[in-house]
């Protein structure tokens, strides 16, 4: 991207470790982006700066994945739906485009 003179404000990556490996590719190029993660992984908390990321509870999403599978086979109704609302958890790698 920066080749073709376009340079990002932003990096959304699936995941903290790619996330991370954004960082310091921004950092090697000296980019000034925010950058964002997904999983809220121990290792979110490890990088420098600290990485921007998104918690989604896997545990809850786990345990009513079980519930509903134990549900389905005692009953063979059909399963219900269940969201869960992922959670940003602002650190350092993100800040407003000024």
């Amino acid at each position: 991207m920066t080749q073709q003179g376009k340079k990002p404000t932003a990096i959304v990556a699936c995941n903290d470790e790619i996330a991370a490996g954004s960082l310091f590719a921004a950092r090697l190029e000296g980019l000034d982006i925010s950058i964002v993660g997904f999983e809220d992984s121990p290792f979110s908390r490890q990088t420098w700066p600290k990485l921007t990321t998104v918690h989604q509870p896997n545990q809850k999403i786990a345990q009513m994945a079980t519930e509903l599978l134990i549900a389905k086979r005692r009953s063979q109704k059909s399963a219900q739906a269940k969201i869960f609302i992922p959670e940003p958890v602002i650190r350092d790698s993100s800040s407003k485009v000024t």
